[in-house]
């Protein structure tokens, strides 16, 4: 498995994450890490046949922090609430391409290009890309 080494979550340079670089076997494992590391603890799963593939890019600005994740078919959760691993915080989720659905608290929003919902990291999630 590749290592790389992660920037602080605080830092204002961007930073960039692949699967690409990382053992197709290591590859979950690997993206759960940097889940981890920026949103809590969360399980990723692929959701397809295909490998799991996955880029994120990261950027503090102002006060602020910006994901842009692209990859294949795979599902995050958060089974348990956050507990204070990372700072309380409420995500806007922008779908550019393809289809996702989130579920948070029994109500589900199925997002397609354009559409956009909002959601609370501190309560369990499940989005489905």
């Amino acid at each position: 498995m590749t290592r790389q080494r992660l920037p602080s979550p605080d830092s204002s340079r961007i930073a960039i994450f692949s699967t690409d670089d990382v053992d197709h076997d290591d590859r979950e494992e690997y993206w759960n890490r940097i889940a981890t590391r920026y949103f809590g603890h969360l399980e990723a799963h692929a959701t397809g046949p295909l490998e799991f593939r996955a880029t994120l890019t990261t950027r503090l600005v102002s006060f602020l922090r910006t994901f842009r994740i692209v990859g294949s078919g795979h599902q995050v959760r958060r089974d348990a609430p956050n507990g204070g691993a990372v700072p309380d915080a409420i995500k806007l989720l922008l779908q550019v391409r393809g289809r996702c659905r989130v579920d948070q608290n029994g109500r589900t929003a199925d997002l397609n290009p354009g559409s956009w919902c909002v959601y609370d990291t501190w309560r369990p999630y499940a989005i489905t890309n």
